[in-house]
């Protein structure tokens, strides 16, 4: 999932922040707290700390594209 994530954050720097926490070390605390089901697992907040959405598992680009492209609109 690496690869994607790498890319949707090369076409979208400019439009949004991306944040990559590994839940087995400085990011498991986030995850504990976030209730994900399991790993990779995404969400995609607005500024005011709202969440726009959320999955977890092998997604494609395409599909995570939408999603931010929803929650940019």
């Amino acid at each position: 999932m690496q690869p994607v994530v790498n890319r949707l954050e090369e076409d979208y720097n400019e439009q949004m922040k991306f944040v990559q926490l590994d839940a087995n070390n400085e990011g498991k605390q986030a995850f504990e707290a976030g209730n994900f089901p399991g790993h990779p697992s995404y969400i995609i907040m607005y500024t005011d700390g709202k969440e726009a959405w959320r999955r977890s598992g092998v997604l494609s680009y395409e599909d995570i594209e939408t999603a931010i492209q929803d929650a940019l609109r």
